[in-house]
């Protein structure tokens, strides 16, 4: 015969002062650590608007057609697609200036001014997109250069500057977690 005892929250008593929790911290320290953390430098590529000729904007057309459709599928006239046309070559040429741009940055021969900004990132604290991240953390301090990649609609190239490394976290960092 098996005899058991309901339990009920009155008859739980958990210890949870320093005196109990410090020796379980410093046996398990290892499973407390900080994330990773990326000190890069970046560039931010705004976006290129021109205005075209539209000589220029009739032969993009003709070699392009297939990319401006309306809701149906089907090929747009030109006059209904000189809007799209735009933005299009306005994207293709933002491009072109962020690649240009890291090219120049890479050799060390950028303009000044050229506005550097900083950041720290982590998994925790990434205030640029996921694929961005995950391509900063391919990057190294012999090759801390990354091609420019889009971000919400905006073109950043990043140096990396530093790998701040996991750390053991002090015990009044990890008591919330132990």
């Amino acid at each position: 015969k098996i005899n058991y005892k309901v339990l009920s929250t009155q008859d739980i008593k958990v210890d949870t002062s320093d005196t109990i929790l410090k020796p379980y911290w410093e046996s398990k320290s290892l499973s407390y650590m900080t994330e990773i953390s990326y000190d890069v430098k970046y560039i931010t590529q705004e976006k290129v608007n021109n205005t075209y000729e539209t000589s220029k904007l009739a032969t993009y057309y003709s070699d392009n057609k297939t990319h401006f459709k309306d809701s149906e599928g089907k090929i747009l006239p030109l006059e209904a697609a000189t809007v799209a046309i735009t933005q299009e070559l306005n994207d293709k040429a933002t491009k072109d200036k962020a690649l240009r741009t890291y090219i120049s940055y890479k050799k060390g021969k950028l303009g000044d001014d050229v506005v550097f900004q900083t950041a720290t990132i982590s998994v925790s604290k990434n205030p640029f997109s996921v694929a961005a991240l995950e391509k900063i953390t391919g990057l190294s301090i012999v090759s801390p250069y990354m091609k420019p990649i889009l971000v919400n609609g905006v073109y950043h190239t990043f140096e990396l500057v530093k790998i701040n490394p996991a750390q053991t976290k002090s015990f009044e960092d990890a008591k919330s977690e132990v």
